[in-house]
């Protein structure tokens, strides 16, 4: 079975509501830098939690971004229904942008 991830742009909760809302997503994958902060991730993964659905920070950043998704992402690490949070290193990135 080939699950759906997503919602790693959405910039309000009620975004993230309406794909669960509607099933379209396996795994919620907010980003601690658009959505509102640990915050904002954590209602998000209460949401996700309780929909069974399974919860994770996406991470495309560095620097506070990556220390804010990293910092829930361990919280998650213990809660069923959890995943875990890809680090790229930071010249993968760079590499991409300069091609």
């Amino acid at each position: 079975m080939l699950r759906v991830a997503g919602g790693e742009m959405a910039r309000e909760l009620h975004d993230l509501r309406l794909l669960m809302g509607r099933g379209c997503l396996d795994v919620v994958q907010p980003d601690a830098t658009i959505i509102g902060g640990l915050s904002g991730l954590a209602r998000i993964a209460r949401l996700a939690q309780g929909r069974g659905l399974t919860s994770t920070p996406h991470n495309l950043g560095d620097g506070l971004g990556l220390m804010a998704n990293a910092q829930l992402a361990g919280g998650w690490a213990a809660a069923p229904g959890s995943s875990s949070l890809t680090i790229r290193p930071a010249g993968a990135r760079s590499a991409a942008i300069s091609c």
